[in-house]
């Protein structure tokens, strides 16, 4: 992975990943990271509301002087983290044509999963039996038809689709609403099915 990422990486935890905040940096700075990262970045990210409600430009200079681009790249190779770009050849085709699509993934495992046709199974988080028993069945047909199965790691349906995809030895993918190392996966019980 280019280590000048790593300033892609700081860029974002300062961005705290909004939509488009990204593109308009890698479009003024050309994708020279670490130029902008040395630079002012107010313009280029989102307002805060003070303690009167009004929009007004958060301390980014202040912010960014918490955040040490080495030892976060140092987090994400420690835990086999990848970042892929809108720009990366790897990158989901799929994502392209969503509006706004992330400029950036942070990714954990193989990319051939979502390089096959993938279907996603998605449901409640308290589950009655009979909703066990149907995603179970649906699934084990979807992966046994040579579908990828993609949820997000949750507990109750997601956390079944993905365990019957892993014992019908089929792919999966988890689309996490949080952080993708160990110490922020959500709900901490599917930490072990996160790593299978």
């Amino acid at each position: 992975m280019d280590a000048t990422l790593k300033y892609l990486n700081a860029i974002n935890i300062l961005a705290k990943a909004k939509i488009d905040a990204l593109q308009k940096i890698y479009d003024y700075f050309g994708g020279d990271w670490e130029k902008a990262w040395y630079s002012n970045l107010t313009g280029f990210l989102p307002k805060v509301r003070d303690s009167y409600g009004k929009l007004v430009p958060a301390d980014y200079e202040r912010i960014k002087k918490t955040i040490d681009p080495d030892k976060e790249w140092q987090k994400l190779l420690g835990e086999d983290i990848e970042i892929l770009t809108i720009l990366d050849t790897d990158y989901p085709e799929l994502l392209h044509h969503i509006p706004h699509p992330p400029f950036m993934l942070y990714v954990k495992g193989s990319h051939d999963a979502w390089r096959n046709t993938c279907f996603a199974v998605v449901g409640t988080r308290r589950l009655s039996e009979y909703g066990k028993r149907g995603t179970l069945h649906i699934t084990q047909g979807l992966v046994r038809a040579g579908f990828v199965v993609v949820s997000g790691l949750a507990d109750g349906i997601d956390t079944l689709a993905h365990k019957m995809a892993l014992q019908e030895g089929g792919k999966t993918i988890a689309v996490l609403g949080c952080g993708i190392d160990d110490k922020t996966i959500f709900p901490w019980q599917n930490l072990g099915l996160a790593h299978k």
